[in-house]
């Protein structure tokens, strides 16, 4: 199943809601889900099953910028430390 998406707001905090496979399209979405909406914001995904690089790189770029990444599977979060490990050896001298 492509990735599904649902926002929902609780005072001041938005909670995104991912759910399915996370690639490049799904990962548009989300981009576009996350640009309107309000600040903090915060990324469910427990519903995550399976995430492409692309998806991987929007989730890291989500999280530098302030989003919170909570319950991700233990895959989802392997995952997403080893693209930030892969990342910290690239920095040109």
């Amino acid at each position: 199943m492509r990735a599904h998406i649902n926002t929902s707001t609780n005072g001041t905090t938005t909670t995104v809601w991912l759910e399915g496979w996370l690639d490049a399209l799904g990962a548009i979405a989300l981009l576009g889900e996350c640009a309107s909406a309000d600040l903090p914001l915060r990324l469910n995904l427990k519903g995550l099953t399976a995430v492409d690089g692309s998806g991987i790189t929007v989730l890291r770029w989500l999280e530098a910028d302030g989003a919170e990444l909570i319950d991700a599977s233990p895959n989802v979060q392997r995952m997403l430390s080893e693209r930030a490990q892969g990342l910290e050896g690239t920095d040109s001298k």
